[in-house]
């Protein structure tokens, strides 16, 4: 039972809002049971994934959308005139006309509308409405986009993420299983196949529970598991249903943390405007009104294009480009094609002490110990870079020019930490010859003979998505991003607007995210920082139990009074000087530095824990850090402020095993991804001594075909375990309907027998579609029993 207390009003002066907090913290926060422990924490989850069609192309709508480009037809006419080098029509062709490559990330799909079902149709025709809560039945502007006409027929081009959602549709919409029970449940779960800036985006069908003895973490694996094997049915479905397969087009729908190489090629060879139009997501469904959503991700777009071009004076002004010949990035960007996995964790406990006082201005200390936990475990976020997820990533020599391979790093660290950054990278990377650092010159021709001639291989990079992101927007001096002031960030967004760097219609970019009361209905965090999981089981499921014991600890901290705001100053050196550990682990640089008499207290208390540091002989003042001796304070520095929750918790070994990971006992995410890379190619060199452009095709062929498998039969081996509820259901109307799809044979057995055959590719139509209404049940038990 919570106290009554004097809150001030919802406007309180900056200068007062830290005593009036500490009253808030003692009398409120002090007795509310212990925030994301075990039993108060639910989890959620976003998953972007890779999206392409394969074929030929004749068949493949991105092949077919590029030739038939006012674009395309426009250079073909300049180029027959002289006005224009043959040269960049040539490149074009090359790029539809490679024999050797079949695969077209993230191209549309195209199919008669005819074959769409009665119900489907209408789904589709009420998202072409411009306003879908509106009055007016008035239909997009954009509607020629997704309509056209061949051979006297009706024909759509939709992208995949929209498709997942018909096939749903569809798959309850057919007469022999027609039941109001199977339309209710995909209707629910329709909401939830949504879209990122261009790749699909899945959220959790249902929210994982924490225990009393257990994180959440192995629940929300099992969920993603199965969510992830119930989209290939959606795929193959619409691949028979539809008859896409007749036409020439196999969907892969897989994870894949950084842009396509083909797509980044393509994009040195259009139009931004061309560009957008191939690419970006035309948000048919899970918006009211689609094309403004449209018109936000072109903003997206648009602002991170200016905000690269931008990095070029800041490393002017950094001392790193020390003349004027640069190499201009592309004016058009494909970081918004990256692709992560989003982890929400939520307190009950939190969300109802800030529900209960929301009527009495608690919004404002909601906001200020969010910012609080939020700084405190981005000291912590190194320990989840390449040994839990990672982005393996090869760089080739030619495009070692800072203005490109540092990304947008110059936006998000102070000039001290990027200069050290740059100068460690370099020694990192295979750029020497004869004791003489080179980097590229700028023509291509020059740069490749230069790699060949003196063995110039660039580098091999942890988790490249990290590093070509913008991942945290930077603190200026009059406006901090997490000093717990509410809308501090809307300043500082407007900041930055004039900087060229960010929007203020944009959410705040940062590796953690809060998830507060006004906007979500919860208080929670987000976790934006996590790339590929090797796997869902073991990865996944350990991302999300160290999370949650670190927003545990944090809150513990918090409420205690261990940890204030003054602990870790809001300057934007203080905030670089953490964040660079967390980017030179992306980058996989083994020291970083610290200046001695850093105001930073809390990163002091898990500095003492780290053994051999040693003053730094090039940076007078400086501490120098080795990287792997921080990540294992860390874990020290957990295990001994920790308390009983890590017993209790049964997390003591998973700590254990990522302390392993750490000391190279156990196989880090990195090296998991990487061996399987090689070995999906039969390649027995290491990665520096693969060609750059070969082995990151390598990764998209592992990516699409090995792991895809391996996600799938995760997947498949937890659809088999949770579908035993079934036959325990006890619902006369749940046991008359699988009867219907298998009759007697028991659920499991028919799920084992016929999900093995969809990972083979040997599935029919009837046992996909009998799976995907399986799931449905499944879903629909699960639900009840919680």
């Amino acid at each position: 039972m919570t106290r009554s207390i004097q809150l001030t009003d919802s406007t309180i002066a900056p200068g007062h809002i830290h005593d009036s907090a500490e009253t808030f913290r003692r009398q409120v926060l002090k007795p509310l049971p212990e925030p994301f422990a075990p039993a108060d924490i639910t989890a959620g989850m976003e998953n972007e994934l890779q999206a392409a069609v394969e074929g030929d192309k004749q068949n493949v709508d991105l092949a077919l959308s590029l030739m038939e480009s006012g674009y395309y037809k426009t250079l073909m006419l300049r180029a027959g005139r002289g006005d224009l080098s043959p040269q960049t029509v040539a490149d074009i062709n090359a790029f539809v006309e490679k024999k050797q490559v079949q695969v077209w990330e993230n191209s549309w799909v195209r199919f008669p509308r005819h074959l769409l079902g009665e119900h489907s149709l209408t789904v589709l025709e009420h998202d072409f409405l411009a306003d879908k809560q509106g009055k007016q039945n008035t239909q997009r502007s954009d509607l020629d986009r997704f309509l056209f006409i061949k051979e006297g027929r009706s024909w759509l081009r939709l992208p995949v993420s929209y498709l997942l959602k018909l096939s749903l549709i569809e798959a309850v919409s057919q007469e022999e299983v027609q039941a109001p029970l199977f339309s209710t449940i995909a209707n629910r779960l329709s909401r939830h196949f949504i879209s990122d800036n261009i790749s699909p985006e899945i959220t959790s069908f249902a929210l994982a529970q924490g225990q009393n003895n257990a994180f959440p973490g192995s629940r929300l694996a099992a969920e993603g598991s199965q969510r992830y094997f119930f989209t290939q049915l959606l795929i193959r479905y619409a691949e028979k249903k539809f008859k896409l397969d007749q036409s020439g087009q196999r969907i892969h729908l897989y994870f894949a943390p950084t842009p396509p190489q083909r797509q980044k090629k393509l994009n040195t060879l259009i139009s931004d405007q061309l560009y957008c139009d191939l690419f970006l997501n035309p948000c048919l469904s899970g918006w009211a009104r689609g094309e403004e959503k449209k018109a936000y991700m072109k903003l997206c777009h648009r602002t991170l294009c200016r905000s690269q071009l931008n990095t070029i004076a800041v490393l002017k002004e950094a001392g790193i480009i020390t003349n004027n010949l640069v190499v201009l990035p592309n004016t058009s960007n494909t970081s918004l094609a990256n692709n992560g996995t989003h982890i929400t964790l939520a307190s009950k406990s939190l969300t109802n002490s800030f529900k209960n006082y929301q009527t009495s201005s608690s919004r404002p200390y909601e906001k200020y110990f969010g910012d609080l936990a939020i700084k405190i475990t981005e000291h912590f976020l190194p320990l989840f870079v390449g040994t839990l997820s990672a982005a393996p990533y090869r760089q080739g020599f030619n495009n070692f020019h800072p203005e490109k391979v540092l990304g947008f790093l110059p936006h998000q660290l102070e000039a001290t930490h990027l200069r050290m950054i740059w100068r460690r990278w370099k020694k990192k990377a295979q750029l020497r010859f004869c004791g003489h650092s080179f980097t590229p010159m700028g023509p291509e021709w020059l740069d490749t003979l230069l790699s060949k001639t003196l063995g110039l291989r660039g580098d091999y990079i942890i988790d490249n998505r990290l590093i070509d992101y913008l991942v945290a927007l930077p603190s200026q001096e009059d406006y901090p991003a997490l000093n717990g002031l509410e809308h501090n960030q809307n300043f500082l967004k407007r900041d930055l607007f004039e900087m060229g760097i960010f929007n203020p219609q944009m959410p705040m970019y940062l590796p953690y995210r809060m998830r507060d009361m006004t906007s979500y209905g919860f208080t929670g965090f987000e976790g934006r920082h996590f790339s590929l999981f090797p796997s869902f089981h073991n990865h996944l499921a350990a991302s999300a139990n160290l999370q949650a014991l670190i927003m545990h600890l944090a809150y513990q901290w918090i409420i205690d009074g261990k940890v204030t705001h003054h602990h870790i100053p809001d300057t934007p050196f203080i905030e670089s000087e953490r964040r660079q550990i967390f980017f030179n682990t992306a980058i996989g640089i083994p020291t970083f530095y610290v200046r001695a008499d850093t105001t930073n207290r809390f990163l002091k208390r898990i500095l003492s824990l780290v053994e051999k540091q040693r003053s730094s002989r090039r940076y007078k003042g400086y501490i120098r850090i080795k990287l792997k001796a921080y990540q294992l304070a860390c874990i020290t520095f957990l295990k001994q402020n920790g308390g009983e929750i890590i017993n209790q918790s049964c997390f003591a070994e998973e700590l254990a095993s990522i302390e392993s990971i750490i000391n190279g006992s156990q196989p880090s995410a990195f090296e998991i991804l990487t061996a399987n890379i090689l070995g999906c190619q039969g390649k027995k060199r290491s990665p520096i001594a693969i060609d750059a452009s070969e082995f990151n095709d390598a990764a998209e062929t592992y990516y699409r075909t090995e792991l895809c498998s391996s996600n799938m039969r995760e997947g498949l081996h937890a659809f088999i375990q949770h579908s035993r509820i079934l036959e325990q259901s006890g619902n006369e109307l749940t046991d008359k309907l699988k009867n219907r799809l298998i009759g007697t044979c028991p659920a499991d057995r028919f799920i084992a027998r016929a999900g093995k055959k969809v990972i083979q590719g040997q599935a029919s139509e009837k046992e996909v579609h009998s799976l995907l209404l399986l799931f449905l049940l499944m879903m629909e038990q699960e639900t009840a029993a919680a």
